[in-house]
């Protein structure tokens, strides 16, 4: 697995089309939570990519595993700005399906 970093930046643009599209009145605080969250996760997400190209790990098994990492995705920013829980949910759940969508999709190539 020698282009993690690839994956990532590639899991980078994806998730600022996201913000772009959904969030577009705080642009530029989600980035500055999603960059701090992917600051925690990376080296979880690359172990975990790993594993899954070495067919060691499912992709059952990183679904639940990224999708586990949600209490690392505060998204306080987002909070203090005054976004609705149910849109931060809505929002995070979408910030963990791209990351594993995007993995899924370069692993099976």
């Amino acid at each position: 697995m020698d282009n993690f970093d690839g994956i990532l930046n590639e899991i980078e643009e994806n998730l600022k089309s996201l913000v772009r599209i959904t969030l577009r009145n705080y642009v530029d605080q989600a980035e500055i939570d999603i960059q701090e969250f992917l600051k925690l996760a990376a080296p979880k997400l690359q172990r975990w990519m790993r594993l899954v190209f070495l067919k060691e790990l499912s992709y059952e098994e990183l679904e639940w595993l990224v999708a586990s990492q949600k209490e690392l995705l505060v998204l306080q920013g987002l909070k203090q700005n005054g976004v609705s829980k149910i849109r931060l949910d809505q929002f995070q759940n979408s910030v963990l399906n791209i990351i594993i969508d995007t993995i899924i999709s370069n692993i099976i190539g």
